[in-house]
């Protein structure tokens, strides 16, 4: 099987504190693939030479012209970073230079198409948010080719993170008198493949093998087992995507002893118990017989249960082995407190005129709205009140609906007003108390309780509240995932949701977005679609098929309510204007897409010489 690989390693990144082992890490994975029969590519900066896009992307773009090759891997390990809830590897001209970054999520779009079935991208890189507002404006730049869709189908693509999101990559010293040091990822995915116990392996076209699936269990053994030796109070827990079929591997298992005897001590896998209280998250109870517009789940007990399950999954994986090691489980408590802050709703049941917003923990200093008018009713217990009033039939056009709201430091959000439904915005302030707010943290619709839908909801209020709970607080997290085996299920129930709450198919919809699955992107967009009158929300056209046109459909907003979303704008074919594209420049790092008062100059100002700026 013809493989190649491009392998970056980039110790010094503009002024940033200058790596151990990124370069020399890269140069021993570059060797070892070499080994393995992959037609290798080194970038790294040990002769001082910058690495830079230009290379990167020439690299790649000679490999995928070729069109020979069935598996590429690329391999960075360097300074990384998390923005938008996409990955961003800083090259040495970074983070002066905005555009010498690689912007994974958008990458990843584009290796898709490349023609090649698989494509691995290996990360030994932090996975901090920016904390200057110099690095939350690096947006990165795309190093596969753009040129179009493949004829031999879209490509599998695995992903290796070295940590969680939110958390560090750690180098440690592996020579004191030397001043030798080893990333700790970089070294266990190396260890993986050595006299790997025989449990874990498979026979591939003859070979020993650790196939993908296999790593990815494996690895979070691994990387404690280093941390745990250079420190008891270390802490990195891997994180993998793996979309490829169940015979794909990286590298051959080594073997330097029998296999008989080629059992090395690994670490127990951690036996983490969910928190007290998941139980009620997704209880096992069967679900109503309809839901509005006769959407029904099939077999809704044992959706339950997988849910369940899922979830189960997640917060072990969230507890990692911190469980194991008798640590406090401070990622656990960390995905606690974003599902507890998901459980937020407003005091606002509804308006008169069936739509508007309630907005928590801040006071809005203007708002405007374009096919509707949007009222400040006044500050009140925490909240603040916005009417949304619509001409009939609503909405008419493009963007109708759309709603600008300031609030009083400058800062502020675009949002999609839906008729009968009540918006709940949660906005949290920094830790220091100051008048800066650090950006919307959830968002969530709830049918309005003098409109036909509310009697629907009531009926089954406590699991679709339970649910987006558990679906946001899992997204503001980073570890918000769907198995691909488990994919219909999981978004047939967050989708039949979303005819409660339609943040819930903005969720569903992301998440076979980060696998690959289109189709089922196009079902909850139709569906959604169709209980909104014809409405379609900016990030479902957004994450829809690129051969389909979003001319013909409503949108609302005019950009991306998740942020999420802004990276794939580039490759994606939505309308999104200079104006609002020069505006999404001035975004903070949060779940939900918070312009800066800088962005909001230019939105309202726009907003005052045309009805879309």
């Amino acid at each position: 099987m013809p493989r190649a690989a491009v392998v970056i390693g980039v110790d010094k990144t503009g002024d940033l504190p200058v790596l151990n082992d990124a370069a020399a890490g890269a140069v021993r994975v570059a060797a070892w693939l070499t080994a393995e029969g992959y037609d290798v590519t080194a970038l790294t900066d040990t002769d001082k030479t910058p690495v830079l896009v230009s290379g990167v992307f020439s690299a790649i773009e000679t490999i995928v012209s070729k069109g020979v090759y069935e598996q590429l891997v690329i391999y960075f390990s360097g300074h990384g970073y998390l923005n938008d809830g996409s990955e961003h590897w800083l090259l040495s001209n970074a983070p002066a230079n905005p555009n010498e970054a690689i912007s994974l999520d958008e990458n990843i779009d584009l290796a898709r198409d490349c023609g090649i079935p698989n494509v691995i991208f290996i990360s030994d890189a932090c996975r901090s948010t920016p904390g200057s507002l110099k690095a939350d404006r690096v947006r990165g730049s795309m190093i596969f080719p753009n040129n179009g869709i493949a004829g031999a189908g879209r490509a599998d693509v695995d992903r290796f993170f070295a940590c969680l999101p939110g958390n560090p990559s750690f180098e440690v010293p592996v020579d004191k008198s030397t001043g030798q040091y080893s990333g700790i990822y970089t070294a266990s995915l190396r260890h993986a493949h050595e006299n790997t116990p025989t449990t874990q392996t498979e026979m591939v076209g003859g070979i020993e093998v650790l196939t993908n699936r296999k790593l990815k269990k494996l690895l979070p053994a691994l990387v404690d087992a280093a941390a745990r030796q250079s420190s008891k109070t270390l802490f990195q827990k891997p994180d993998t995507i793996v979309e490829s079929e169940p015979d794909i591997f990286i590298a051959k298992v080594q073997r330097t002893a029998p296999a008989a005897s080629a059992q090395p001590e690994f670490p127990p896998s951690p036996s983490a118990s969910p928190s007290p209280g998941l139980e009620r998250l997704l209880p096992s109870v069967p679900a109503p017989a309809g839901f509005f517009r006769k959407l029904t789940l099939p077999d809704p007990i044992a959706i339950a249960r997988t849910l369940r399950d899922q979830a189960e999954d997640l917060l072990a994986e969230q507890m990692g082995i911190a469980v194991y090691r008798g640590l406090p489980p401070i990622p656990d408590l960390r995905l606690r407190g974003a599902i507890d802050l998901a459980r937020q709703q407003s005091n606002v049941t509804h308006f008169e005129t069936r739509c508007g917003f309630a907005l928590r923990g801040v006071r809005v200093a203007a708002a405007a709205a374009i096919g509707c008018t949007a009222e400040i009713l006044g500050y009140k217990n925490n909240e603040t009140a916005i009417r949304v009033t619509w001409s009939a039939p609503p909405p008419a056009k493009n963007f109708d609906g759309t709603v600008l709201i300031r609030f009083e430091d400058g800062a502020g959000v675009v949002l999609a007003a839906l008729p009968d439904y009540i918006g709940t915005v949660i906005v949290d302030y920094d830790g220091g108390g100051k008048a800066r707010t650090d950006g919307v943290t959830q968002i969530t619709y709830t049918p309005s309780g003098n409109t036909a839908r509310w009697p629907l909801y009531e009926k089954v209020k406590t699991r679709v509240d339970d649910m987006r709970a558990l679906v946001s607080g899992l997204a503001r997290n980073g570890v918000f995932r769907v198995d691909k085996d488990q994919a219909a299920v999981f978004a047939s129930h967050l989708d039949t949701s979303g005819a409660f709450d339609p943040t819930l198919s903005l969720y569903a919809a992301y998440a076979l977005n980060d696998i690959g699955l289109r189709d089922g992107i196009e079902t909850i967009t139709t569906r959604l679609r169709d209980d909104l009158n014809g409405t379609t929300l900016y990030d479902l056209a957004l994450l829809g098929r690129p051969a389909e046109s979003p001319d013909t459909a409503r949108l609302v907003p005019y950009c991306p309510m998740l942020s999420r979303g802004w990276p794939l704008t580039r490759t994606r074919k939505t309308p999104l204007s200079e104006t609002i594209r020069e505006a999404g420049q001035y975004r903070r790092a949060t779940l939900w897409t918070t312009f800066d008062a800088a962005g909001m100059d230019l939105l309202f100002n726009a907003l005052t010489s045309g009805p879309t700026p």
